[in-house]
């Protein structure tokens, strides 16, 4: 019984534990869905109220400068020769990505675009343009490809205009560090990086963003309280089938054990003390039934006697 009541407990604790978890992937599914919503808002929002003002890069304030969804306008000069493709191959997929370092606008770029000159030195890449693809196909494009326009040469390369989205290269920032570092590049930190709109600002912000994440969390969570729901059902079918097979594995041990150490006699189950006075019970209502019959055959020929005087 000990046992059975072990595995009922296991079983009970597990579907518990799997309707928990349930109910956190339905919980964190909530929030993506939520964290998508805003997303469209402020795509809907970005394309109704135009992009935020160009900015000079080393001019560049993030409490200012950013508008919704994350676009930016920058102004800057691009080392278009100094452009690299990284190939991140311990994501699964592999990730590609074409890197191109931004350079602080200077004055001779500053007259190139007709504004106020500005106060980098150049030692230094201020920002990245960062092209993030699925193929190493989608890499061989030419890198003045990603600006919103380009003008002619700078100080420190070819004067861009950048319109896209603030974004994170993440484990692709060491690689480019080191990629730069030997055309003698050097990043400077903090440093800028833009994803930029390759296909134009209108097609970039009306894609709607991919409801698939929530999507499968919701699926996950159905499917964990799914299976947690049959396992309380069969644990509750459990109780009734399998305890009498264990109430007789237990009964058969014991008698085992008592046949072996007789001086430590097993006390009766109450089953077997209401089995053996049913089987009382039923021995003596024969042996009456017996000699009532008996008696009866005996007096039967006198009445007919009787009967006969």
């Amino acid at each position: 019984m000990q046992r059975l009541m072990a595995r009922l407990g296991a079983r009970l604790t597990d579907s518990r534990k799997m309707m928990l978890v349930a109910g956190l992937l339905a919980a964190v599914g909530l929030v993506a869905g939520y964290v998508e919503v805003q997303q469209e808002a402020e795509r809907a929002l970005a394309l109704r109220q135009g992009p935020p003002a160009p900015v000079a890069l080393q001019d560049f304030d993030r409490g200012r400068n950013i508008g919704p969804a994350g676009e930016v306008l920058i102004e800057a000069e691009a080392a278009l020769d100094a452009a690299v493709v990284l190939s991140l191959r311990g994501a699964r997929p592999v990730r590609h990505a074409l890197v191109v370092p931004l350079y602080a606008l200077s004055d001779a770029g500053a007259a190139e675009l007709g504004t106020e000159p500005g106060k980098g030195d150049g030692r230094a890449a201020l920002g990245l343009l960062f092209h993030q693809v699925e193929t190493r196909a989608e890499t061989d494009i030419d890198p003045g490809d990603l600006a919103a326009r380009v003008f002619g040469p700078g100080a420190h390369g070819t004067v861009v205009v950048v319109n896209g989205a603030v974004t994170e290269p993440g484990a692709f920032t060491l690689m480019a560090d080191g990629a730069f570092a030997v055309s003698g590049v050097t990043l400077a930190e903090p440093f800028l990086a833009v994803a930029p709109y390759t296909e134009g600002r209108a097609v970039a912000l009306s894609e709607p963003v991919s409801a698939a994440s929530h999507g499968v969390l919701y699926l996950s969570a159905l499917i964990l309280l799914l299976v947690s729901v049959a396992a309380s059902l069969r644990s509750a079918r459990y109780e009734k089938g399998p305890a009498q097979v264990d109430a007789v594995a237990d009964e058969v041990e014991e008698r085992a054990y008592a046949q072996a150490h007789p001086k430590f006699a097993r006390i009766p189950s109450q089953r077997e003390l209401q089995e053996a006075a049913e089987a009382r019970k039923r021995s003596s209502g024969g042996l009456q039934q017996m000699i009532w019959g008996s008696s009866g055959a005996r007096n039967q020929p006198q009445r007919r006697e009787d009967e006969a005087l």
